[in-house]
């Protein structure tokens, strides 16, 4: 069947389908007529399980775990359980804290961050986790400016292993050109590909498993 089928059979949108696809907790075939996805029963029954976990905030890495007997469904239901219990209690220590903040009658421009930071620091030292508004740069960068760099210096060495082989060879002009612009080309894709993430990051942006 086509995904437009599954979509309506499931209740998840073509989008979260092909996510999970590329996550590979979905693996359709493909039709050996035009190379289209094919889904099967199967997929559709997967595909619902998936749902089923994803509601119950079952991260993906425990249900991809689950798919490949590295955990059982008793123990993922008991792990689930405790973390959900956990951000229960969170929840309240933080609807605590508006509360509070509401009974004060302050304003906004009024009202004394330091003491509600401080607040909340100490409710975080005891556990409460709050939610994280630190876009961590560097954690984020750090993989795709290594391979970036990685990348450039396979493609330095290749344009120094060309020039050498183009003096001993000697060929046409034309293709010289071509063979010498080959890694400069490729190494500013890489690095305006690497760009693009810097302003992503810059911007705050969610990954995109968060929304799932």
């Amino acid at each position: 069947m086509r995904i437009n089928e599954v979509e309506r059979r499931v209740g998840v949108t073509k989008k979260n389908i092909r996510f999970y696809e590329d996550e590979g907790l979905l693996k359709p075939g493909r039709s050996a007529e035009n190379g289209y996805r094919d889904y099967t029963e199967a997929d559709v029954e997967a595909l619902a399980r998936i749902k089923l976990l994803r509601q119950l905030s079952v991260p993906l890495e425990d249900i991809r775990r689950l798919q490949t007997g590295e955990l059982t469904l008793t123990a993922c239901m008991h792990t689930q359980q405790a973390e959900l219990e956990r951000r229960a209690r969170d929840l309240e220590q933080i609807s605590g804290v508006c509360a509070d903040i509401a009974q004060s009658g302050t304003e906004l421009e009024s009202m004394d961050v330091s003491a509600w930071e401080a607040r909340i620091a100490e409710l975080e030292r005891t556990g409460t986790r709050f939610m994280n508004v630190k876009n961590d740069r560097t954690k984020k960068l750090l993989g795709p400016t290594a391979i970036t760099v990685g990348l450039c210096i396979v493609l330095l060495a290749a344009e120094v292993l060309l020039v050498q082989a183009i003096r001993a060879e000697a060929p046409p002009l034309l293709i010289s050109i071509l063979l010498l612009g080959a890694p400069p080309a490729v190494a500013g894709g890489l690095i305006a590909a690497l760009w693009l993430r810097v302003k992503e990051v810059e911007g705050g942006e969610e990954d995109e498993a968060a929304q799932y």
